[in-house]
């Protein structure tokens, strides 16, 4: 059922199929204004979590990124200007819904993200695989996931702006996790720490 006040079009099924970009759509379409945000609406939250997608180039592991901010309570997703489009189709499909529950915010670069995150006092804290420090060792409050490129890894500017560069424990024979993987053991761990102090971080 629609809410009041929603047009709904009727169309044949070629007709439908040459809006679709999918071989079998699944029979619905919807019209609606973007969701991303040419810049923040106001200040961070300095109790609040972020993950920023830093040269994310694969649509499906920046739908899966957003849809696990979004399953974290996480307050916004950050992405720069070499991350892949946010309204990119496969993104939206990965997302699940996500897309259109928090606030996906676009910055210049990691150097703008990390200014606007200094004025809350929100650490950056970047996943590398040759990180000093375990995920599981961070303490708890505000924070702001970085996840770089899936080939590349972490720029040089997110390396050097990085409060901290974390690593996941792998004892097994992989020698590293899918980037949307690794966002998601991160980001979890980041929600953990935030319940342990007591604080709930909302979606603003």
């Amino acid at each position: 059922e629609l809410p009041p006040g929603v047009a709904c079009v009727s169309l044949p099924d070629k007709l439908f199929a040459l809006l679709s970009d999918t071989e079998n759509p699944q029979g619905l379409a919807l019209v609606c204004h973007s969701p991303v945000l040419d810049e923040p609406a106001g200040p961070a939250r300095g109790d609040g979590l972020y993950l920023v997608a830093d040269g994310i180039a694969d649509p499906g592991n920046l739908g899966t990124m957003i849809r696990t901010a979004d399953a974290f309570a996480f307050s916004a997703v950050l992405l720069t200007s070499g991350t892949v489009w946010p309204m990119n189709p496969k993104v939206i499909r990965a997302a699940m819904g996500a897309s259109f529950h928090l606030p996906l915010i676009l910055f210049q670069d990691i150097t703008a993200v990390a200014e606007w995150l200094a004025a809350a006092a929100i650490p950056l804290i970047a996943a590398d695989p040759q990180g000093d420090q375990p995920v599981t060792g961070l303490a708890a409050g505000g924070a702001a996931l970085v996840i770089g490129n899936e080939a590349h890894g972490l720029s040089s500017e997110a390396r050097r702006l990085a409060d901290h560069l974390v690593s996941i424990p792998m004892p097994g024979r992989a020698e590293s996790l899918n980037a949307a993987a690794a966002a998601a053991i991160c980001a979890y761990e980041l929600m953990r720490k935030n319940q342990m102090r007591g604080d709930h971080p909302c979606k603003s």
